[in-house]
């Protein structure tokens, strides 16, 4: 005897608008953070250190028609572009 069973779930998001928020911190070397909202508009910002010491941000966000566009950075980004002294 074989027994199938199907469910359809309802739920008010597609693969392609589901909301979702991840990110990363490794102290002083690299991060990364995303979010996406209900709406589909992600935002986001990642960095990391180069061979020089200087930490360099992005900060980026979609627009409403998924265009990606990298932001400039304000005063009250987490990481801003900073130099590192010590390694």
């Amino acid at each position: 005897m074989s027994i199938l069973l199907q469910c359809q779930c309802a739920d008010k998001y597609t693969d392609e608008n589901r909301p979702y928020e991840f990110g990363f911190n490794i102290d002083g070397e690299q991060h990364r953070h995303e979010k996406k909202d209900e709406n589909g508009i992600i935002m986001g910002e990642f960095g990391f250190i180069t061979a020089d010491g200087v930490y360099h941000v992005t900060v980026y966000a979609t627009d409403e028609n998924g265009n990606f566009k990298i932001l400039p950075i304000s005063s009250n980004t987490k990481f801003n572009k900073r130099k590192i002294t010590a390694l």
